[in-house]
């Protein structure tokens, strides 16, 4: 039976106020708050989000950063928005593909420096391989030249995709490589009309961190129980394939700056269908 006991969190961002109507961004001013108000309520995991409009001024890539202050909150993994804002892949000039790369590798140099395991890239929106029509084998083959870098570092680099599952599976397939895997989110699937038994059970083995938001189909995140999400379902599914990862909550904003309130709300929410057994 999954435990939530130490592995469900929430993004970065969620318990700060909302920048510039965007649903996510890296609270540049609040992050340190932040900490400290989700360790003063009980919250005991975060996965960190590193975007370009504060990349530049994201603590983490500071030399002089370390744990000491996540202020006792675990960080197992970042989310790489600025790898869906800018991919390198949609570029021709070698210059601009070269920077990116290097920002690229400034994370995982930094992840490996303070022990966080897992990045997660999303090919989707702006990255999204499907609607960009971009050369695969050329992604694949210039991400896992940067991956061989580090085959020897503790970082896994997990994919976030819009590809129907046997194709992401084959996708996956293609690097392979033990130290990539998959961020199944589960808003993302709804809103695509996804069947999260299909999806979980066709790539269940390599998933390696789990999103959990609420969707309508074919539209935008909302309130955990308003939109297409089945949430019971999907937890039933990765407790069938024993998935022992974490689940980081990504739900939509509160539109009254309650945002610890609603963010407690998502975890009661996800609580009680566990314990009344899914």
């Amino acid at each position: 039976m999954i435990s939530l006991n130490k592995n469900l969190g929430f993004m970065q961002g969620r318990l700060s106020p909302i920048i510039d109507d965007m649903i996510q961004r890296f609270p540049y001013d609040d992050w340190n708050s932040e900490l400290i108000l989700a360790k003063n309520n009980n919250w005991n995991l975060m996965e960190w989000t590193i975007d370009y409009f504060t990349f530049e001024k994201n603590p983490i890539l500071d030399d002089s950063f370390d744990n000491i202050k996540f202020e006792g909150i675990k960080i197992d993994s970042i989310t790489a928005d600025f790898f869906m804002q800018d991919p390198f892949f949609l570029h021709e000039s070698k210059e601009k593909i070269n920077s990116l790369i290097l920002d690229f590798k400034k994370v995982i140099n930094s992840m490996i420096k303070l022990k966080i395991k897992y990045i997660v890239l999303p090919l989707v929106d702006n990255a999204s391989l499907t609607q960009n029509k971009v050369d695969e084998d050329h992604v694949i083959e210039k991400l896992s030249l940067i991956f061989n870098e580090f085959k020897k570092d503790n970082i896994e680099f997990i994919f976030e995709s819009d590809y129907k599952p046997k194709k992401l599976l084959k996708f996956i397939e293609k690097f392979n490589s033990k130290k990539v895997g998959i961020n199944y989110d589960s808003g993302n699937s709804a809103s695509l009309g996804f069947k999260c038994e299909e999806e979980i059970f066709t790539y269940g083995q390599w998933i390696k961190n789990c999103h959990l938001k609420d969707r309508v189909f074919g539209g935008a995140t909302v309130k955990f129980g308003e939109g297409n999400t089945d949430f019971q379902k999907i937890l039933r599914c990765l407790n069938d394939i024993k998935y022992d990862g974490n689940f980081i909550l990504q739900g939509a904003r509160a539109d009254n700056d309650e945002h610890l309130k609603l963010l407690n709300f998502y975890r009661d929410y996800i609580i009680n269908i566990l314990e009344n057994g899914i």
